[in-house]
């Protein structure tokens, strides 16, 4: 009896991700259910400035884009590497929700994440100059008006001596 419930329950759950797969565009993405509402996952572990990671899925933050690991990056004189700074510099809230738009050329989970308190993660990025806007024609203006003010008050890449880094990927392929 209990073989035939779990029989039972395992192809529901088949059942229920093949319909996921049918109608949700063909992507399956753990707690990333596109027009969903977002859950609150478990602790991201920042891998760089601008990609978490929840568990086994990498995500890319929409509209930002930070130091790559590796990139050179000088202040005073002194030389270091852009990308690790950036990747301190990255808080991890305790829990957060994304909202997937989707995945990159990489596999990663295009998305919005907010904390807890539905702080935006990459706009707060921005604001403390840990990350540039990844493209100010195209990024909401929220994101452009953060990006200046960070520059004006020489917050983060604006006090040192860095190449954007879409400019260093460039550059190194």
């Amino acid at each position: 009896m209990r073989s035939l419930r779990f029989l039972a329950v395992f192809a529901a759950g088949a059942l229920a991700m093949a319909l996921s797969m049918v109608f949700g565009g063909g992507r399956i993405v753990a707690g990333f259910g596109r027009g969903d509402a977002p859950a609150l996952h478990r602790k991201p572990v920042v891998v760089d400035g601008d990609s978490p990671r929840t568990g086994a899925r990498r995500i890319r933050l929409l509209h930002v884009d930070a130091c790559e690991t590796g990139q050179p990056a000088t202040r005073g004189g002194y030389a270091f590497d852009g990308g690790g700074w950036a990747r301190a510099a990255m808080v991890a809230p305790s829990r957060v929700a994304c909202e997937n738009y989707g995945l990159d050329r990489y596999g990663r989970v295009l998305a919005h994440c907010r904390t807890e308190d539905s702080v935006n993660i990459a706009l707060a990025a921005v604001r403390a100059g840990i990350a540039f806007v990844s493209d100010p024609r195209r990024v909401p203006r929220v994101f452009t008006e953060a990006g200046n003010e960070a520059r004006v008050l020489g917050l983060g890449v604006w006090d040192f001596t860095v190449a954007r880094p879409g400019a260093y990927s460039r550059r190194s392929a």
